[in-house]
């Protein structure tokens, strides 16, 4: 096990790899990006499906123009994925992101946040510039 991959884990982060299929990768990213899944989201994802009845279908991840920095992530259940989606997984949990959108979301976390305050997905982004102070949109 390399380094990365060991300090992934012991954070409760586990790095969700590209699917087998050979791909085409887009300007802006290559083969060694990928989008991350902590263990808590993970669960969360397998909960909220069932709970909606969308058992088995894939989440996913993207943009949307929107907000008060410009773009609002986008994370809703999809029963398959298209044609130009990469897709990224863990055990149960599919994560559909349009090679569209990957330079932008490119070795993000999806995780999961349970305060006092509110419960839901935390996005980590390397690439964002300046979130907003709400967390609810995002610019690059």
């Amino acid at each position: 096990m390399d380094h990365a991959t060991e300090n992934a884990e012991n954070a409760g982060v586990v790095a969700a790899p590209a699917d087998t299929a050979a791909v085409d990768q887009g300007p802006g990213f290559t083969e060694a990006d990928t989008i991350h899944i902590t263990a808590d989201a993970a669960e969360n994802i397998v909960e909220l499906a069932k709970e909606y009845g969308e058992e088995g279908w894939g989440l996913r991840f993207g943009l949307t123009g929107g907000g008060c920095s410009g773009y609002k992530y986008v994370l809703e259940f999809e029963e398959s994925a298209a044609d130009d989606d990469l897709v990224f997984g863990q055990g149960e949990v599919r994560v559909f992101v349009s090679r569209e959108h990957m330079a932008k979301l490119k070795n993000s976390t999806i995780g999961w946040k349970d305060d006092m305050m509110a419960a839901g997905f935390e996005i980590e982004n390397p690439q964002a510039k300046r979130p907003c102070g709400c967390g609810a949109s995002v610019d690059f």
